[in-house]
């Protein structure tokens, strides 16, 4: 208890744990905040990286309908050139 309040009385002690107290609760960029902060930024690259995913998958799927148009026309919407019978068979 006497080493406690030796130490209280140093103001060199006293004023480094005012700086914590000081920087870890009270600063507007405190320890808190910080560790919210990070947590947001965590999750904000967790987002960018599967929209990312996704723009590359559709970029993917965009690059194929390209390349198949006729195919993806014929298929999907019937398309057929003027000298040609379309039979349509569907699946139960």
């Amino acid at each position: 208890m006497a080493t406690l309040l030796k130490i209280l009385k140093n103001k060199y002690w006293l004023t480094t744990a005012m700086f914590l107290v000081f920087f870890c609760f009270i600063d507007s960029y405190n320890l808190i905040r910080q560790l919210q902060l990070k947590s947001a930024v965590s999750q904000l690259e967790k987002e960018n990286q599967s929209y990312r995913e996704k723009i590359n998958d559709l970029d993917r799927k965009l690059a194929d309908l390209r390349e198949n148009k006729e195919k993806v026309a014929r298929e999907r919407y019937f398309y057929k050139d003027r000298d040609e019978d379309l039979i349509i068979i569907e699946n139960e």
